[in-house]
């Protein structure tokens, strides 16, 4: 088991953001991680990655207690992640924001470089290596984003709605893109907005509201699931109907 989270907890003053959370992630695979607004997800891959300390629980990562470790010890120890904004460093080239990354691994420039270099080709970025990343159109800048993470080399890749704001078409690539990643040997958890992206990426998906892990299954079970209906649309199955 590559990551394992049993129940954590992570409050803010009274609230709890997240409330006694479970779930284990084998390598290899990819695990969609849905829910409303407000439900819980980004701060849980806070507290997986070391942003914010847990509250209460464990977080087990590749057999080591993570729990109460830093974000620059657990991306060393290899858990990447993207953001919801992307800020790429805006008056420096594709590549050398791909090059940040790079440096987690290697002190060596041209190390950090060929690393970075195919972070980019993962991406299908490469042609824009040389562009000032400012200058890159949203889509590009998405891309960028993993782009940065891979190049720490990760074994578990965290994907914070890459694909929101993006067309149809630029969707289906961001699709394929994951698709590849996750062949080259990383494993992932995604949150993600699109169903119809993370049931096609998925093999298990997670839904969370307000804090708690609601349900855990097959995107089929998940997608049929009168509990995850309520907890998006806040009606029942047959007003959706009427």
């Amino acid at each position: 088991m590559l990551l394992k989270i049993e129940s954590v907890t992570k409050k803010f003053g009274g609230l709890s953001a997240v409330s006694d959370v479970s779930l284990e992630v084998e390598q290899g695979t990819i695990l969609g991680l849905i829910g409303p607004n407000g439900a819980g997800k980004t701060t849980l891959f806070n507290c997986i990655n070391g942003t914010l300390a847990i509250t209460e629980g464990k977080i087990i990562f590749d057999g080591v207690d993570i729990s109460s470790k830093k974000s620059y010890e657990i991306a060393k120890l290899g858990i990447a992640r993207s953001y919801q904004i992307v800020q790429p460093f805006g008056n420096m080239t594709t590549l050398q924001n791909a090059m940040v990354g790079g440096f987690c691994k290697t002190k060596i420039y041209k190390e950090a470089e060929e690393i970075a270099l195919r972070s980019l080709e993962l991406v299908h970025l490469d042609h824009k290596k040389d562009i000032i990343a400012k200058h890159l159109n949203l889509g590009e800048r998405k891309k960028l984003e993993i782009a940065k993470a891979l190049s720490t080399q990760p074994k578990l890749l965290l994907l914070d709605e890459v694909m929101a704001g993006l067309t149809p078409i630029e969707v289906q690539e961001m699709v394929r893109i994951i698709h590849s990643i996750n062949a080259s040997g990383v494993t992932l958890i995604i949150i993600e907005h699109i169903m119809e992206a993370i049931m096609s990426l998925s093999k298990r998906i997670i839904v969370l509201n307000f804090g708690k892990k609601i349900m855990e299954g097959s995107p089929e079970d998940v997608s049929n699931s009168q509990q995850v209906i309520e907890a998006y649309f806040g009606v029942e199955e047959e007003e959706l109907d009427a």
